[in-house]
């Protein structure tokens, strides 16, 4: 059931990741390269344009490490790369990736400080370290994932097939 919504002053939002320190969302803007902070109401707390990712496909992906105060964005194609940014929102890491053919989504988990990146172009979900190298590849039987998100209790995945317009669920391992 929703619960509400609300229009956003962009055009393409894209990522989105909810922030445990103070309750908030962050959401990113593909085609404006720009990070925005929101209230749970969606008023704008602030945003940050960043830099070196709008020539091409841009920001697609975001996560958040609460604990260290890191925001990780994850940019499509067209040079694809993965960002780390400091509790200023400065870029401590721009990590040049190319494993996958596109990027369309990603979390990262806490508990092992690895990173799961998600391609809709090669229907396959793959594990990195923190800093994006790859360490594990699983195909997903999917037209168009797009976004994932990880139930660290359970050990269970959850993607979003955008074409089929249908929220799956997966477990690569027992």
């Amino acid at each position: 059931n929703t619960l509400g919504s609300f229009n956003s002053s962009t055009g393409d939002l894209e990522g989105i990741t909810f922030d445990p320190r103070d309750s908030t969302l962050w959401v990113i803007d593909e085609t404006l390269a720009l990070l925005i902070h929101l209230d749970t109401n969606g008023v704008e707390l602030g945003s940050q344009w960043i830099p070196d990712v709008s020539n091409g496909s841009s920001l697609e992906g975001i996560s958040i490490d609460a604990v260290n105060s890191r925001i990780f964005l994850l940019k499509e194609k067209d040079y694809s790369a993965l960002l780390i940014l400091d509790a200023t929102l400065e870029t401590q890491t721009f990590q040049r990736i190319g494993f996958a053919p596109d990027y369309s989504g990603m979390c990262y988990i806490q508990s092992s400080d690895q990173i799961w990146m998600l391609s809709h172009e090669a229907s396959s979900v793959y594990l990195t370290d923190n800093a994006g190298t790859l360490l594990e590849t699983y195909g997903v039987n999917m037209t168009q994932p797009e976004g994932i998100a990880y139930d660290e209790v359970d050990r269970v995945f959850y993607i979003v097939d955008d074409t089929a317009e249908k929220l799956h669920k997966y477990k690569f391992w027992d």
